[in-house]
Protein backbone atom coordinates (compact mmCIF):
# COMPACT_ATOMS: atom_id res chain seq x y z
CA UNK A 1 0.00 0.00 0.00
CA UNK A 2 1.28 3.50 -0.87
CA UNK A 3 0.12 6.98 0.04
CA UNK A 4 0.84 10.46 -1.20
CA UNK A 5 0.16 13.87 0.33
CA UNK A 6 0.23 17.38 -1.08
CA UNK A 7 -0.37 20.91 0.13
CA UNK A 8 -2.12 23.83 -1.54
CA UNK A 9 -3.00 27.40 -0.67
CA UNK A 10 -6.75 27.16 -1.29
CA UNK A 11 -8.90 28.07 -4.29
CA UNK A 12 -9.46 31.72 -3.39
CA UNK A 13 -5.96 32.99 -2.51
CA UNK A 14 -4.47 32.95 -6.03
CA UNK A 15 -7.43 34.57 -7.85
CA UNK A 16 -7.59 37.38 -5.29
CA UNK A 17 -3.91 38.12 -5.88
CA UNK A 18 -4.25 38.44 -9.64
CA UNK A 19 -6.52 41.50 -9.64
CA UNK A 20 -4.78 44.03 -11.85
CA UNK A 21 -2.17 41.58 -13.16
CA UNK A 22 -1.85 40.49 -16.76
CA UNK A 23 -2.28 36.77 -17.34
CA UNK A 24 1.38 36.41 -18.26
CA UNK A 25 2.46 38.12 -15.00
CA UNK A 26 0.07 35.91 -12.99
CA UNK A 27 1.49 32.70 -14.53
CA UNK A 28 5.06 33.94 -14.09
CA UNK A 29 4.16 34.55 -10.43
CA UNK A 30 3.03 30.94 -10.07
CA UNK A 31 6.21 29.70 -11.79
CA UNK A 32 8.40 31.89 -9.56
CA UNK A 33 6.58 30.95 -6.32
CA UNK A 34 5.12 34.44 -5.74
CA UNK A 35 1.51 33.46 -6.49
CA UNK A 36 0.26 30.17 -4.99
CA UNK A 37 -0.47 27.50 -7.61
CA UNK A 38 -3.99 26.15 -8.02
CA UNK A 39 -4.59 22.89 -6.12
CA UNK A 40 -4.45 20.80 -9.30
CA UNK A 41 -0.75 21.66 -9.81
CA UNK A 42 0.60 19.91 -6.72
CA UNK A 43 -2.04 17.19 -7.03
CA UNK A 44 -0.78 16.11 -10.47
CA UNK A 45 2.86 17.09 -9.81
CA UNK A 46 2.81 19.66 -12.62
CA UNK A 47 4.89 22.83 -12.67
CA UNK A 48 5.08 25.73 -15.08
CA UNK A 49 8.54 25.67 -16.66
CA UNK A 50 8.19 28.37 -19.31
CA UNK A 51 5.61 31.08 -19.85
CA UNK A 52 5.29 33.85 -22.41
CA UNK A 53 2.29 35.54 -23.96
CA UNK A 54 0.67 32.79 -26.02
CA UNK A 55 3.11 30.02 -25.03
CA UNK A 56 3.34 27.71 -22.01
CA UNK A 57 5.32 24.61 -21.07
CA UNK A 58 4.48 22.41 -18.08
CA UNK A 59 6.45 19.47 -16.78
CA UNK A 60 5.05 16.64 -14.71
CA UNK A 61 6.83 13.75 -13.02
CA UNK A 62 4.92 10.65 -14.03
CA UNK A 63 3.85 8.65 -10.99
CA UNK A 64 1.81 5.52 -10.26
CA UNK A 65 -1.55 7.26 -9.62
CA UNK A 66 -1.48 8.66 -13.17
CA UNK A 67 -1.62 5.21 -14.76
CA UNK A 68 -4.75 3.14 -15.35
CA UNK A 69 -5.63 -0.51 -14.97
CA UNK A 70 -3.51 -1.55 -17.96
CA UNK A 71 -0.44 0.30 -16.57
CA UNK A 72 -0.64 2.90 -19.33
CA UNK A 73 -1.00 6.65 -18.84
CA UNK A 74 -4.66 7.28 -18.13
CA UNK A 75 -6.27 9.20 -21.05
CA UNK A 76 -8.01 11.47 -18.56
CA UNK A 77 -4.66 12.35 -17.01
CA UNK A 78 -3.15 13.04 -20.43
CA UNK A 79 -6.11 15.25 -21.26
CA UNK A 80 -5.84 17.07 -17.92
CA UNK A 81 -2.17 17.89 -18.52
CA UNK A 82 -2.71 19.24 -22.05
CA UNK A 83 -5.88 21.12 -21.13
CA UNK A 84 -4.01 22.69 -18.19
CA UNK A 85 -1.33 23.94 -20.61
CA UNK A 86 -4.04 25.29 -22.93
CA UNK A 87 -5.78 26.96 -19.97
CA UNK A 88 -2.48 28.61 -19.06
CA UNK A 89 -2.09 29.88 -22.65
CA UNK A 90 -5.59 31.34 -22.46
CA UNK A 91 -4.63 33.01 -19.20
CA UNK A 92 -1.40 34.36 -20.74
CA UNK A 93 -3.45 36.21 -23.38
CA UNK A 94 -5.63 37.98 -20.84
CA UNK A 95 -5.16 41.46 -19.52
CA UNK A 96 -6.42 42.53 -16.13
CA UNK A 97 -10.16 41.90 -15.72
CA UNK A 98 -10.53 39.65 -18.74
CA UNK A 99 -11.98 36.16 -18.96
CA UNK A 100 -11.91 33.36 -21.51
CA UNK A 101 -14.01 30.46 -22.73
CA UNK A 102 -13.40 27.39 -24.86
CA UNK A 103 -15.36 27.56 -28.11
CA UNK A 104 -14.28 24.20 -29.55
CA UNK A 105 -11.68 21.55 -28.75
CA UNK A 106 -10.46 18.42 -30.57
CA UNK A 107 -8.07 15.81 -29.16
CA UNK A 108 -6.08 12.99 -30.72
CA UNK A 109 -4.64 10.28 -28.48
CA UNK A 110 -1.51 8.65 -29.85
CA UNK A 111 0.54 5.69 -28.54
CA UNK A 112 -0.11 4.87 -24.88
CA UNK A 113 2.69 5.61 -22.42
CA UNK A 114 4.02 3.08 -19.94
CA UNK A 115 5.07 3.94 -16.37
CA UNK A 116 8.68 4.16 -17.61
CA UNK A 117 8.08 7.46 -19.45
CA UNK A 118 9.88 9.46 -16.76
CA UNK A 119 8.59 13.00 -17.03
CA UNK A 120 5.77 14.32 -19.17
CA UNK A 121 5.87 17.68 -20.92
CA UNK A 122 2.70 19.51 -21.90
CA UNK A 123 3.16 22.46 -24.25
CA UNK A 124 0.62 24.82 -25.76
CA UNK A 125 0.93 27.80 -28.08
CA UNK A 126 -1.25 30.21 -30.00
CA UNK A 127 -1.22 29.39 -33.71
CA UNK A 128 -3.48 32.23 -34.82
CA UNK A 129 -5.22 35.10 -33.02
CA UNK A 130 -7.63 37.85 -34.05
CA UNK A 131 -10.42 39.94 -32.52
CA UNK A 132 -10.87 38.10 -29.23
CA UNK A 133 -10.41 34.59 -30.68
CA UNK A 134 -7.34 32.36 -30.61
CA UNK A 135 -6.52 28.98 -32.12
CA UNK A 136 -4.27 27.11 -29.68
CA UNK A 137 -2.52 23.79 -30.19
CA UNK A 138 -1.22 21.65 -27.38
CA UNK A 139 0.65 18.40 -27.08
CA UNK A 140 1.87 15.98 -24.46
CA UNK A 141 5.22 14.24 -24.89
CA UNK A 142 7.27 11.84 -22.79
CA UNK A 143 10.90 12.47 -21.87
CA UNK A 144 12.01 10.62 -25.02
CA UNK A 145 10.16 13.12 -27.22
CA UNK A 146 7.38 10.67 -28.13
CA UNK A 147 4.16 12.69 -28.64
CA UNK A 148 1.32 11.04 -26.72
CA UNK A 149 -1.55 13.45 -27.40
CA UNK A 150 -2.34 16.50 -29.51
CA UNK A 151 -5.15 19.00 -29.00
CA UNK A 152 -6.48 21.88 -31.08
CA UNK A 153 -8.69 24.41 -29.27
CA UNK A 154 -10.44 27.64 -30.21
CA UNK A 155 -10.65 30.14 -27.35
CA UNK A 156 -12.58 33.36 -26.85
CA UNK A 157 -11.09 36.13 -24.65
CA UNK A 158 -13.48 38.82 -23.37
CA UNK A 159 -13.86 41.67 -20.87
CA UNK A 160 -15.23 40.58 -17.51
CA UNK A 161 -16.39 42.35 -14.39
CA UNK A 162 -15.06 41.04 -11.10
CA UNK A 163 -16.74 41.72 -7.78
CA UNK A 164 -14.83 44.10 -5.53
CA UNK A 165 -13.02 42.37 -2.63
Amino acid sequence: MRSETFEWAGPIIGPRMDTGMSGEAYLSGIRDGIVPPPAVGPLISAEIVEVARGEVQLICSASDPQFGLLRELDPGMASLLVSTAITCVARSLMGPRQGWATVESRASYLPPASPRVGSLTATAAVVESSEGRALVTGELADDHGQVLMTVSTTLSVFEREYPRP
